[in-house]
């Protein structure tokens, strides 16, 4: 009978572990998968993010285009200063 016995006893113990490993994997699985959501929230904030950025080249872009123009359009108003100075100063009695 005691060989029995030892039979239950080691059934119970492997029955007891497979439950163990059981759960343990579910909450590995469960931590896996927290983990691949936070993965996939900072690849999408990582998109909005350069995509943000992006646009933020753009404008800058745009600010310097118009700056030039800016540039170019106070040069021509000073060179029709100058000009307008040129032909009042014949002009002066």
């Amino acid at each position: 009978m005691a060989l029995g016995d030892q039979y239950y006893e080691d059934a119970k113990f492997f029955t007891s572990m497979a439950e163990n490993l059981s759960a343990t994997s579910e909450q590995l699985l469960a931590g896996i998968s927290d983990m691949t959501q936070t993965m996939e929230q900072i690849s999408a904030t990582t998109t909005e993010t350069a995509a943000g950025s992006s646009k933020i080249a753009e404008s800058i872009s745009n600010v310097n285009l118009n700056a030039n123009e800016i540039k170019q359009v106070n040069e021509a108003t000073r060179q029709c200063s100058d000009r307008m100075r040129s032909y009042m100063s014949e002009f002066e009695v």
